[in-house]
């Protein structure tokens, strides 16, 4: 089980080695907003390098100028040069992530579930949050050329094309038809389809006759919200922002884990009934009013998510 970059963390083990290697060592997961900052290409790669090896000559106080001078550096200095390094990442990225390497990540997932050939018998739940994107947006985006400085710096390898693409998959109309009605939100729509919610696409459009798909709707809906409904113990207990938890919503919520652990399905006596995803693109809603409400994946009617997973833009 995990969420965020753990839940990045699972979805790169599904696809260790593009699937040539033998299933993962698991035979189901629960995996809560999947994400990680997509960063593929190889200028970006030997750019944090160079920082980092730049950054650790400066804390060590000597020349470090290799990946095996840079292993000879104390735990410390190297503990200095991560929190340096991320406290001066641009708002909303880490600088740090799954990177492809040509073995262990062939490819971005997403590229690798999109193989016909790969195949895989795991049973997945896959939870995503209704507004992953905003604590990943800068809130002083209001224009259209703010919007694309953003892309920039989420895909600063990007080709011209690319990004002329991006803008027509979000286009800048602020009507609300295309789900965001300023620039800050457009950002947040584009962020959370690109590193987040696209993800659970990917799995659950693989594996959907063994997949669990919802959609964490209490309000706000944030990033990471779900982890006082995932871990709630007691009424008054919190979010991670100090928002009340609807006690109802969560112990719903935990019993569609502990099911799915025990039995490899959601459903039991206790809960609504949790269709698969299947080839309708069902998606169970978890809200604060009423627990039960299956819809249609609004992301398997768009098709920003197929045009991710062709990962153009490095």
């Amino acid at each position: 089980m995990g969420e965020s970059a753990g839940g990045g963390s699972i979805l790169h083990y599904i696809t260790a080695y593009g699937g040539m290697r033998g299933p993962p060592p698991f035979q189901q997961a629960i995996l809560q907003s999947p994400g990680f900052q997509p960063n593929p290409g190889s200028i970006q790669q030997e750019r944090i390098s160079y920082y980092v090896l730049n950054d650790a000559s400066i804390f060590s106080k000597r020349t470090i100028t290799t990946i095996d001078d840079l292993r000879t550096v104390d735990a410390r200095t190297l503990a200095k040069v991560n929190d340096f390094i991320v406290a001066n990442s641009s708002y909303g990225l880490s600088t740090f992530g799954p990177t492809v390497d040509g073995l262990f990540v062939p490819a971005l997932p997403g590229q690798i579930l999109a193989d016909k050939n790969f195949h895989t018998s795991l049973r997945l739940m896959i939870g995503r949050n209704n507004q992953e994107g905003i604590l990943f947006t800068s809130p002083y985006i209001s224009n259209q050329e703010d919007y694309i400085y953003n892309l920039r710096r989420f895909f600063p390898s990007a080709p011209q094309d690319t990004i002329h693409d991006i803008l027509s998959s979000y286009p800048d109309q602020l009507d609300g038809k295309y789900g965001y009605t300023t620039e800050m939100m457009r950002a947040a729509v584009t962020s959370a389809e690109s590193c987040f919610t696209c993800n659970t696409r990917y799995l659950n459009s693989k594996v959907g006759n063994k997949s669990y798909a919802y959609s964490f709707d209490v309000p706000p809906s944030l990033h990471a919200e779900n982890f006082g409904y995932t871990f709630y113990n007691r009424p008054g207990s919190l979010t991670l922002d100090g928002i009340s938890v609807f006690g109802g919503a969560a112990l719903s919520l935990q019993d569609y884990i502990v099911n799915f652990v025990t039995t490899g399905t959601p459903n039991g006596r206790r809960v609504p009934d949790f269709p698969v995803y299947g080839s309708e693109s069902n998606v169970l809603s978890i809200n604060s009013s009423f627990l039960g409400t299956v819809s249609v994946d609004p992301l398997a009617l768009r098709g920003q998510c197929k045009w991710w997973q062709k990962a153009l833009y490095y």
